[in-house]
């Protein structure tokens, strides 16, 4: 078993400028599209009486994205926006 920290789960591995703030549009950016926020399957944390995080194999799974790509998200989102404005059904 190997103790991680809770960084290790907050923010995702590679750019720094997809750090935590880019995390709100995970889910969004995952229902649009997998190549927004793609995902890996991981096991739930647990967390120790030491605060940090523990990773037990066994647990379920849950879906972890590891990188978000913020840009494709806002634009589908501003298009179904002007989209609605002018009257058509935003899809």
């Amino acid at each position: 078993m190997r103790l991680a920290s809770a960084r290790d789960f907050a923010v995702a591995r590679g750019s720094a400028a997809n750090g935590p703030r880019g995390f709100g549009m995970a889910p969004v950016g995952w229902l649009i599209g997998d190549d927004r926020a793609p995902a890996v399957l991981a096991p739930t944390p647990i967390m120790t009486d030491q605060v940090t995080y523990s990773t037990d194999r066994s647990r379920h799974l849950m879906r972890y994205a590891t990188y978000v790509r913020r840009d494709p998200i806002l634009k589908d989102l501003f298009a179904k926006l002007k989209r609605r404005a002018e009257g058509r059904v935003a899809g």
